[in-house]
């Protein structure tokens, strides 16, 4: 039994072909070469003929399929034939491409149907050859943006540079290719790769110094701090941290990031004034971008504590805590940073008693344990200040201010 279709498809090619058959014979056999060259040239569009006409038969009885289970969709009606359904309208699909390779219109809605499947390999291959009929930027942005999805970095490099090389003047895709450098990079240190990592975020700093030296938006700024933070140059990140404060002074992103810095590097001397000093820079950055009730509770106790790190503006740094309070009144880590506050105005004994709270909810934390060292030895209970003292550095080994007040108290 012979469907339309199977009809179709085997009567075209025999009436093309008996119609250039045709043609030859009525040539008679006297016909000289340029008749035959004639011939010859019609039996090449003849062909054209044909391989168009079977392309559009291809592509017909695809989108007929498609449009079947689209309906079985639609009306609820999905069942194991759908499935084939799909498989057939990619089959026929795929034979009018055989027959048409160079139609743009086929190759896209090859892509389209092969990225409703999620075949990323196929809508990558359609996108490779509408590329190479008709190079466009917004193709090579496509393809970058597949490739760096399937993990295949130096391609989706290869891509956006191509797509930069007829946008010159693009930031985004320059931005692109520092994103892919970040991403690898991530990747590397996550297997412990560190040199990898190093070589991937130095690639990416390059990249975004091109782009920040054109147009120094605060937002390209940070992001260029936060890399020299992953290489470990914080001096180099607090310096451009500064440049993006200077290009937007209402951006809170590199006055939060450059104070976080300044506390880190506090915390991690050995030296009372140095840390100080660091704390006091910090402070400076946070209340710049910490006016009351307009940030979350994590920023607002941040800045108290840090205020009290630093011994100044103490008011400003209870009143800070009090509204994180109001958000979590049993967090701890809050809790804390009210009895340090308490402790650095003079008052010894209300700062013990929110930090042994503090304790009681937090549990075993070093920087909690460390405090109550202090408030012990300041309420003249030296023996109780060396076990805290001792306990928050088995917590944190690394803890070098710790390590030297137990030099200090032998």
């Amino acid at each position: 039994m012979h469907t339309p279709w199977t009809t179709f498809t085997r009567v075209v090619p025999a009436l093309l072909g008996a119609l250039v058959c045709s043609l030859v014979c009525s040539s008679g056999c006297a016909a000289d070469t340029a008749q035959l060259d004639d011939l010859s040239h019609l039996a090449r569009r003849a062909d054209v003929v044909r391989q168009r006409a079977m392309a559009h038969a291809y592509y017909l009885r695809s989108a007929y399929l498609r449009h079947r289970v689209m309906h079985a969709l639609e009306t609820a009606r999905a069942s194991a034939a759908t499935q084939e359904g799909i498989v057939d309208a990619m089959f026929f699909l795929e034979r009018a491409l055989e027959c048409a390779p160079r139609s743009r219109y086929l190759w896209w809605e090859y892509a389209a149907l092969n990225n409703g499947l999620g075949r990323v390999a196929n809508v990558i291959t359609a996108y490779e050859h509408l590329n190479a009929l008709e190079p466009r930027t917004d193709l090579m942005i496509k393809l970058g943006d597949l490739y760096q999805l399937r993990g295949e970095a130096p391609r989706a490099v290869e891509c956006y540079t191509a797509a930069i090389a007829r946008e010159p003047n693009s930031a985004v895709l320059q931005e692109r290719i520092a994103d892919v450098y970040i991403e690898e990079g991530f990747k590397a240190r996550r297997r412990d790769d560190d040199e990898l990592a190093l070589e991937q975020f130095r690639r990416a700093i390059a990249g975004m110094e091109a782009l920040c030296s054109t147009n120094a938006k605060s937002r390209w700024l940070v992001k260029k701090g936060l890399l020299y933070e992953l290489t470990g140059d914080e001096e180099r990140a607090i310096a451009v941290y500064q440049r993006a404060i200077a290009a937007d002074a209402e951006n809170p992103d590199p006055y939060q990031r450059a104070a976080q810095l300044h506390y880190a590097r506090g915390e991690r001397t050995g030296n009372v004034d140095e840390a100080r000093q660091q704390f006091k820079l910090a402070a400076a950055l946070l209340k710049t971008i910490v006016p009351d009730k307009k940030q979350q509770p994590e920023m607002l106790n941040f800045t108290a504590y840090v205020l009290a790190l630093s011994g100044t503006n103490l008011d400003v740094a209870e009143r800070l805590v009090s509204q994180a309070l109001i958000h979590d009144a049993g967090n701890g880590a809050y809790i804390d940073t009210l009895g340090w506050v308490y402790f650095q105005r003079g008052d010894a004994q209300r700062a013990l008693q929110k930090v042994q709270r503090a304790l009681e909810l937090e549990g075993e934390d070093p920087v909690i344990t460390d405090h109550l060292g202090d408030i012990y030895l300041r309420l003249g209970l030296p023996d109780k200040a060396r076990v805290m003292w001792q306990k928050s550095l088995q917590l944190d080994a690394h803890n070098k201010a710790v390590e030297q007040k137990l030099r200090l108290l032998k």
